[in-house]
């Protein structure tokens, strides 16, 4: 998952959005960024067998998450930001 997450944001990086749009699409980016941060977290933590700390990291992911989801709203993403 991270190998693909780290992908997708370095194909996202190398677009380049309307002018009007760029500090809302750098705010997006930084905001998937910090998902990466998370499941990086959530993943040693769950090597260490450290239930408790991966259930507070998820926790904190989906509010990151969350916010990602707004902020692409705003740039008229809706696939991947609706739930089910």
């Amino acid at each position: 998952t991270l190998v693909i997450l780290d992908d997708a944001l370095n194909d996202l990086r190398n677009l380049k959005p309307p002018r009007d749009q760029q500090k809302i699409v750098d705010q997006w980016l930084a905001q998937l960024e910090t998902l990466t941060d998370d499941l990086q977290e959530i993943r040693d933590k769950a090597r260490a067998n450290d239930l408790r700390g991966v259930q507070e990291v998820a926790e904190k992911a989906q509010d990151h998450n969350a916010r990602a989801n707004e902020l692409g709203t705003t740039l008229g993403m809706s696939v991947c930001n609706t739930t089910n």
